[in-house]
Protein backbone atom coordinates (compact mmCIF):
# COMPACT_ATOMS: atom_id res chain seq x y z
CA UNK A 1 0.00 0.00 0.00
CA UNK A 2 2.38 2.93 -1.17
CA UNK A 3 1.17 6.54 -0.02
CA UNK A 4 0.44 8.69 -3.42
CA UNK A 5 1.79 11.98 -3.82
CA UNK A 6 1.88 14.01 -7.52
CA UNK A 7 0.29 12.76 -9.89
CA UNK A 8 2.81 11.36 -11.81
CA UNK A 9 4.47 9.63 -8.99
CA UNK A 10 0.48 7.86 -8.39
CA UNK A 11 0.47 6.78 -12.28
CA UNK A 12 3.77 5.15 -11.64
CA UNK A 13 2.99 4.10 -8.31
CA UNK A 14 -0.37 2.44 -9.86
CA UNK A 15 2.10 0.86 -12.42
CA UNK A 16 4.36 -1.04 -10.09
CA UNK A 17 1.64 -2.12 -7.80
CA UNK A 18 0.21 -4.10 -11.40
CA UNK A 19 3.50 -5.25 -12.58
CA UNK A 20 3.69 -6.22 -8.10
CA UNK A 21 1.15 -8.42 -8.27
CA UNK A 22 1.37 -10.26 -12.12
CA UNK A 23 2.09 -13.87 -11.44
CA UNK A 24 4.56 -13.22 -14.65
CA UNK A 25 6.83 -11.24 -12.09
CA UNK A 26 6.19 -13.87 -8.91
CA UNK A 27 2.85 -12.54 -8.05
CA UNK A 28 -0.03 -14.47 -7.26
CA UNK A 29 -2.34 -11.99 -9.39
CA UNK A 30 -5.04 -10.94 -6.71
CA UNK A 31 -6.09 -7.32 -6.05
CA UNK A 32 -7.86 -6.04 -3.42
CA UNK A 33 -9.52 -2.78 -3.10
CA UNK A 34 -12.00 0.18 -1.60
CA UNK A 35 -12.67 3.38 -1.88
CA UNK A 36 -10.91 6.29 -0.11
CA UNK A 37 -12.82 8.94 -1.60
CA UNK A 38 -12.80 12.50 0.35
CA UNK A 39 -16.14 12.50 0.92
CA UNK A 40 -17.20 8.86 1.63
CA UNK A 41 -18.38 8.00 -1.84
CA UNK A 42 -18.24 4.85 -3.41
CA UNK A 43 -16.45 4.45 -6.68
CA UNK A 44 -17.74 3.02 -9.45
CA UNK A 45 -15.57 1.74 -11.93
CA UNK A 46 -16.63 -0.33 -15.47
CA UNK A 47 -13.47 -2.38 -16.90
CA UNK A 48 -14.18 -4.17 -20.45
CA UNK A 49 -13.67 -6.83 -23.00
CA UNK A 50 -11.36 -6.91 -26.13
CA UNK A 51 -14.62 -6.31 -27.88
CA UNK A 52 -15.73 -3.42 -25.77
CA UNK A 53 -18.18 -5.34 -24.14
CA UNK A 54 -18.87 -3.89 -20.14
CA UNK A 55 -18.01 -6.19 -17.40
CA UNK A 56 -20.26 -5.95 -14.40
CA UNK A 57 -18.15 -5.45 -11.34
CA UNK A 58 -19.37 -4.27 -7.58
CA UNK A 59 -18.92 -0.92 -6.75
CA UNK A 60 -15.76 -0.29 -4.31
CA UNK A 61 -17.03 0.64 -0.90
CA UNK A 62 -15.14 3.08 1.37
CA UNK A 63 -14.12 1.43 4.49
CA UNK A 64 -13.85 -2.78 3.56
CA UNK A 65 -12.07 -3.57 0.80
CA UNK A 66 -13.23 -6.42 -1.97
CA UNK A 67 -11.24 -8.89 -4.08
CA UNK A 68 -11.48 -7.36 -7.11
CA UNK A 69 -9.68 -10.20 -9.08
CA UNK A 70 -9.80 -12.93 -9.70
CA UNK A 71 -12.78 -12.65 -8.37
CA UNK A 72 -14.91 -10.85 -11.07
CA UNK A 73 -12.35 -9.68 -13.42
CA UNK A 74 -9.27 -11.11 -14.66
CA UNK A 75 -6.17 -9.19 -13.98
CA UNK A 76 -5.14 -7.94 -17.57
CA UNK A 77 -8.70 -6.34 -17.84
CA UNK A 78 -8.31 -4.69 -14.37
CA UNK A 79 -4.80 -3.53 -15.53
CA UNK A 80 -6.10 -2.06 -18.34
CA UNK A 81 -9.47 -0.54 -16.82
CA UNK A 82 -8.70 3.14 -16.78
CA UNK A 83 -11.84 4.54 -14.56
CA UNK A 84 -9.71 2.29 -11.86
CA UNK A 85 -6.37 3.24 -13.27
CA UNK A 86 -7.83 7.48 -12.57
CA UNK A 87 -9.16 6.52 -9.52
CA UNK A 88 -6.17 5.11 -7.94
CA UNK A 89 -4.10 7.95 -9.44
CA UNK A 90 -6.26 10.74 -7.84
CA UNK A 91 -6.46 8.82 -4.86
CA UNK A 92 -9.89 7.79 -4.68
CA UNK A 93 -8.76 4.17 -4.57
CA UNK A 94 -6.60 2.55 -2.74
CA UNK A 95 -5.10 -0.85 -4.48
CA UNK A 96 -4.28 -3.56 -2.15
CA UNK A 97 -2.05 -7.23 -2.05
CA UNK A 98 -3.33 -9.99 -0.33
CA UNK A 99 -0.62 -9.39 2.52
CA UNK A 100 -1.85 -5.96 2.87
CA UNK A 101 -5.26 -6.81 2.64
CA UNK A 102 -4.90 -9.37 5.33
CA UNK A 103 -3.14 -6.92 7.43
CA UNK A 104 -6.30 -4.51 7.16
CA UNK A 105 -8.90 -7.16 8.24
CA UNK A 106 -6.48 -7.97 10.86
CA UNK A 107 -6.07 -4.44 12.17
CA UNK A 108 -9.90 -3.58 11.55
CA UNK A 109 -11.13 -6.62 13.27
CA UNK A 110 -8.62 -5.99 16.25
CA UNK A 111 -10.57 -2.09 16.59
CA UNK A 112 -13.77 -3.40 16.27
CA UNK A 113 -13.65 -6.89 18.34
CA UNK A 114 -14.35 -9.28 15.63
CA UNK A 115 -13.04 -11.69 13.80
CA UNK A 116 -11.00 -10.74 10.62
CA UNK A 117 -12.93 -13.80 8.50
CA UNK A 118 -16.08 -12.27 9.20
CA UNK A 119 -15.20 -8.73 8.20
CA UNK A 120 -14.02 -10.43 4.87
CA UNK A 121 -17.68 -12.63 4.43
CA UNK A 122 -18.86 -9.01 4.98
CA UNK A 123 -17.51 -7.14 2.42
CA UNK A 124 -17.42 -9.76 0.01
CA UNK A 125 -21.45 -10.19 1.18
CA UNK A 126 -22.13 -6.36 0.16
CA UNK A 127 -20.25 -6.90 -2.76
CA UNK A 128 -22.47 -9.73 -4.01
CA UNK A 129 -25.77 -8.09 -2.80
CA UNK A 130 -24.70 -5.11 -4.74
CA UNK A 131 -24.25 -7.67 -8.56
CA UNK A 132 -27.41 -8.95 -7.44
CA UNK A 133 -29.49 -5.83 -7.22
CA UNK A 134 -30.33 -6.63 -3.35
CA UNK A 135 -30.33 -3.41 -1.06
CA UNK A 136 -30.23 -4.34 2.08
CA UNK A 137 -29.53 -1.85 5.17
CA UNK A 138 -25.44 -2.24 5.98
CA UNK A 139 -25.78 -1.53 9.49
CA UNK A 140 -28.00 -4.53 9.94
CA UNK A 141 -26.44 -6.87 7.79
CA UNK A 142 -23.12 -5.88 9.73
CA UNK A 143 -24.80 -6.70 12.85
CA UNK A 144 -26.03 -10.19 11.62
CA UNK A 145 -23.42 -11.17 9.91
CA UNK A 146 -21.02 -10.51 12.89
CA UNK A 147 -23.24 -11.81 15.19
CA UNK A 148 -21.24 -14.63 17.23
CA UNK A 149 -24.61 -16.51 18.10
CA UNK A 150 -25.06 -18.47 14.48
CA UNK A 151 -28.86 -19.20 15.30
CA UNK A 152 -29.95 -15.78 15.39
CA UNK A 153 -28.35 -14.98 11.54
CA UNK A 154 -30.76 -14.34 9.24
CA UNK A 155 -28.82 -14.01 6.12
CA UNK A 156 -26.41 -16.75 5.17
CA UNK A 157 -22.86 -15.43 5.29
CA UNK A 158 -21.43 -15.71 1.95
CA UNK A 159 -19.06 -18.49 1.46
CA UNK A 160 -15.55 -17.84 -0.43
CA UNK A 161 -15.11 -19.94 -3.60
CA UNK A 162 -13.28 -23.48 -2.99
CA UNK A 163 -11.04 -22.29 -6.48
CA UNK A 164 -8.09 -21.42 -5.54
CA UNK A 165 -7.49 -17.68 -7.70
CA UNK A 166 -4.41 -18.94 -9.85
CA UNK A 167 -6.54 -21.30 -11.34
CA UNK A 168 -9.35 -18.65 -11.44
CA UNK A 169 -6.88 -16.03 -12.94
CA UNK A 170 -5.63 -18.53 -15.57
CA UNK A 171 -9.19 -19.72 -16.88
CA UNK A 172 -10.20 -16.11 -17.01
CA UNK A 173 -7.57 -15.57 -19.66
CA UNK A 174 -9.15 -17.85 -21.59
CA UNK A 175 -12.70 -16.54 -21.51
CA UNK A 176 -14.70 -16.86 -24.62
CA UNK A 177 -15.13 -12.86 -24.62
CA UNK A 178 -11.13 -12.39 -24.96
CA UNK A 179 -10.20 -12.11 -28.34
CA UNK A 180 -8.33 -15.26 -30.42
CA UNK A 181 -4.65 -15.72 -29.22
CA UNK A 182 -3.60 -14.59 -32.96
CA UNK A 183 -5.59 -11.97 -33.73
CA UNK A 184 -3.25 -9.70 -34.17
CA UNK A 185 -5.75 -6.12 -34.11
CA UNK A 186 -5.93 -6.26 -30.92
CA UNK A 187 -3.72 -5.90 -28.15
CA UNK A 188 -2.02 -8.91 -26.44
CA UNK A 189 -3.51 -8.28 -22.80
CA UNK A 190 -6.57 -8.79 -24.91
CA UNK A 191 -6.18 -11.78 -26.20
CA UNK A 192 -6.63 -15.70 -25.40
CA UNK A 193 -3.76 -17.46 -24.22
CA UNK A 194 -2.75 -20.28 -26.78
CA UNK A 195 -3.89 -23.46 -25.41
CA UNK A 196 -0.49 -24.81 -24.61
CA UNK A 197 0.68 -22.37 -22.74
CA UNK A 198 -2.37 -22.33 -20.72
CA UNK A 199 -2.36 -26.34 -20.18
CA UNK A 200 2.05 -26.11 -19.41
CA UNK A 201 0.23 -24.05 -16.61
CA UNK A 202 -2.08 -25.72 -15.65
CA UNK A 203 0.75 -28.79 -15.53
CA UNK A 204 2.98 -26.52 -13.00
CA UNK A 205 0.23 -27.29 -10.26
CA UNK A 206 -0.98 -30.21 -11.17
CA UNK A 207 -0.14 -32.06 -8.14
CA UNK A 208 -1.88 -29.41 -6.08
CA UNK A 209 -4.98 -29.30 -8.16
CA UNK A 210 -8.31 -30.15 -5.93
CA UNK A 211 -11.68 -31.41 -7.35
CA UNK A 212 -12.89 -27.98 -7.38
CA UNK A 213 -10.01 -26.73 -9.17
CA UNK A 214 -10.21 -29.21 -11.79
CA UNK A 215 -13.94 -28.40 -11.85
CA UNK A 216 -13.40 -25.19 -12.48
CA UNK A 217 -11.38 -25.83 -15.41
CA UNK A 218 -13.53 -28.38 -16.78
CA UNK A 219 -16.00 -25.63 -16.83
CA UNK A 220 -14.23 -22.67 -17.87
CA UNK A 221 -11.20 -24.08 -19.45
CA UNK A 222 -12.40 -22.94 -22.95
CA UNK A 223 -10.38 -25.60 -25.19
CA UNK A 224 -11.88 -28.82 -25.21
CA UNK A 225 -8.07 -30.40 -24.95
CA UNK A 226 -8.08 -28.89 -21.52
CA UNK A 227 -11.73 -29.74 -20.30
CA UNK A 228 -11.10 -33.43 -21.38
CA UNK A 229 -7.90 -33.41 -19.41
CA UNK A 230 -9.91 -31.54 -16.23
CA UNK A 231 -12.77 -34.68 -16.68
CA UNK A 232 -9.45 -37.58 -17.24
CA UNK A 233 -7.76 -36.29 -13.50
CA UNK A 234 -11.11 -35.79 -12.13
CA UNK A 235 -11.61 -39.50 -12.99
CA UNK A 236 -8.47 -40.42 -11.79
CA UNK A 237 -8.99 -38.60 -8.51
CA UNK A 238 -12.18 -39.65 -7.98
CA UNK A 239 -11.56 -43.37 -8.65
CA UNK A 240 -8.58 -43.47 -6.03
CA UNK A 241 -11.06 -42.04 -3.15
CA UNK A 242 -13.43 -44.82 -3.22
CA UNK A 243 -12.64 -47.31 -1.06
CA UNK A 244 -13.10 -50.70 -1.78
CA UNK A 245 -16.06 -52.32 0.42
CA UNK A 246 -17.32 -56.41 1.58
CA UNK A 247 -20.65 -57.13 0.20
CA UNK A 248 -23.13 -56.71 3.29
CA UNK A 249 -25.43 -59.88 3.25
CA UNK A 250 -29.03 -58.15 3.22
CA UNK A 251 -31.14 -61.61 3.98
CA UNK A 252 -30.77 -64.74 6.75
CA UNK A 253 -28.61 -67.92 4.99
CA UNK A 254 -30.44 -69.99 3.21
CA UNK A 255 -31.01 -73.16 5.70
CA UNK A 256 -29.88 -76.78 4.42
CA UNK A 257 -32.71 -78.80 2.83
CA UNK A 258 -34.29 -81.21 4.87
CA UNK A 259 -33.81 -85.27 4.28
CA UNK A 260 -36.81 -86.29 2.83
CA UNK A 261 -39.16 -89.15 4.38
CA UNK A 262 -38.12 -92.03 2.50
CA UNK A 263 -34.41 -91.08 3.15
CA UNK A 264 -35.21 -90.81 6.95
CA UNK A 265 -36.57 -94.60 7.14
CA UNK A 266 -33.36 -95.42 5.64
CA UNK A 267 -31.28 -94.11 8.32
CA UNK A 268 -33.97 -95.41 11.12
CA UNK A 269 -33.46 -99.08 9.13
CA UNK A 270 -30.00 -98.88 8.64
CA UNK A 271 -29.34 -97.81 12.29
CA UNK A 272 -31.99 -100.83 13.41
CA UNK A 273 -29.45 -103.52 12.09
CA UNK A 274 -26.03 -102.12 13.53
CA UNK A 275 -27.82 -103.07 16.94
Amino acid sequence: MATYRTPAQRQSTVSQFFDKVDPKNGGDGIVWARSTSPNGNIFIFQPETALGKPIKVPALQHGLPICVCPQHVSLDLLRDCQDLQKGASNGYVQLMTSDEADTYFVQRAEKEGVNPEDLQRLAEKRAQDELRGVKIDQQHQAEVLLERTPSKSKIKPYEPSPVHPRVQQLCGQVSPLLADSDDNSVAVAHRRMPVNTFRSQLLDYEDALTLADLEHISSHGYYPSVKKWANGRLKEIRAAQQEPFAPVRTSKPTPAPSPSPVATKKIKKSASKAR
